[in-house]
């Protein structure tokens, strides 16, 4: 039996020594701890308690010793072991919460991520159709200068030719009246020369 019993305390100190290393881990990751951490604590909590059922915590002292000293030592070590267990237990859970809570964080991040990508996809969409509208007025604007200057442009042309048309006109007619007037200064030229040789 004493065989067993230090086999089983040796695996009992072996996993606490483990245990000790990994809530040092935990510790220094706080919130961030790796959730293979967090089991494998709980495991070796597991663990431990199994094999502390099983070990006779009876110290190898003399066997004459008083009852009372054998039975005050095994009470101490099994509240040591107990103390220890919760202790462990106790940062298990803290470490479970904050897990917990750490989940909980990214879950309402991710959701006023989301809330916020939609709402960004909302006014770029806003912003694209103010823009297309935008466009569509300046190139109807654009449009009417055109139409408009198409007109202005014919009605010059219009009156461009009808002054043409007027200056030609009035060369014409000046031409002719030139014409009528020296034929006119020509007659009365001959009359006078007539009169006068008469």
């Amino acid at each position: 039996m004493t065989e067993t019993n230090d086999h089983n305390q040796a695996l009992i100190d072996a996993n606490r020594e483990r245990l000790q290393v990994l809530e040092l881990q935990a510790a220094t990751y706080g919130n961030e701890t790796p959730p293979h951490i967090i089991t494998e604590i709980s495991k070796i909590v597991a663990t431990i308690r199994a094999l502390s059922t099983v070990v006779d915590l009876t110290p190898d002292v003399d066997p004459n010793a008083a009852p009372d000293v054998l039975k005050r030592d095994q009470i101490e070590r099994r509240r040591d072991a107990s103390t220890n267990e919760q202790a462990t237990l106790r940062m298990i859970a803290t470490v479970q919460a904050t897990v917990a809570e750490v989940s909980n964080v990214k879950s309402a991040l991710k959701i006023e991520t989301d809330r916020l990508e939609e709402q960004i996809n909302v006014v770029q969409s806003g912003v694209r159709e103010q823009l297309n509208d935008a466009k569509e007025r300046v190139n109807i604007q654009i449009a009417s200068i055109e139409a408009s200057v198409a007109s202005v442009q014919t009605v010059v042309l219009t009156e461009v030719q009808s002054i043409h048309t007027t200056i030609d006109r009035v060369v014409r007619n000046s031409l002719r009246a030139i014409g009528i007037i020296v034929l006119a200064l020509g007659l009365v030229a001959i009359v006078l020369i007539i009169y006068f040789r008469v």
